[in-house]
This record gives C-alpha cells, sequence and structure tokens, in this order.
C-alpha cells in the first residue's frame, strides 16, 4: 500500500487548509483522485490564488464535481464554499 502511494505523482505547491481559502477565487490547474484509507475517494486539486501554487485536499464530492470537467478547459476559476458541514466548489464568474 505504502509504495503505491509513493509512486503517484504529485502535484506541487503550498498545501493549504481549505477553511482558510473559503470563498476566494481559486484557478484549478489540476487534480489527482486519491484511495481513501477509510473508504472510497478523495481529491488533492493543485490551484492558483494570487499568484501562488497551492495544494488542498478535497471530499469525494469535489471529485465528483471536476470529474464532470473536461481536463482541456482547465484551469477552471472557482470558490470552495461550506454548506452545512460539506465542502463544495462553486464556479466563479
Amino acid at each position: 500500500m505504502l509504495s503505491k502511494i509513493l509512486m503517484q505523482p504529485r502535484l506541487e505547491g503550498i498545501r493549504t487548509d481549505k477553511k482558510e481559502i473559503l470563498d476566494q477565487e481559486i484557478a484549478v490547474i489540476d487534480f489527482k483522485n486519491m484511495d481513501s484509507k477509510f473508504s472510497g475517494q478523495f481529491v488533492i486539486i493543485q490551484a492558483k490564488l494570487k499568484g501562488e501554487t497551492i495544494t488542498i485536499t478535497g471530499n469525494s464530492f469535489m471529485l465528483k464535481q471536476l470529474f464532470q470537467v473536461n481536463k482541456d478547459k482547465f484551469p477552471i476559476f472557482v470558490r470552495i464554499n461550506k454548506k452545512e458541514k460539506y465542502y463544495r466548489l462553486i464556479r466563479s464568474g
């Protein structure tokens, strides 16, 4: 299992907590879906925020949202929003 994780390509950027950037516009550059050690999958998102490249982790709902966008449409501009206890991506503009 550990070797599988280590072999996965990394997304470079400053690791950022999504709580710190709520409702701020980010440009999603890329993402990777990862298997959760608990159940299901989660996403690692690489984005630009105020000129800095950052990475954030997201839930399976955010992963499903990103899978709906064709990768040749990236970057996409979104804001991270929290509704009740769940995080989601909201398209900007």
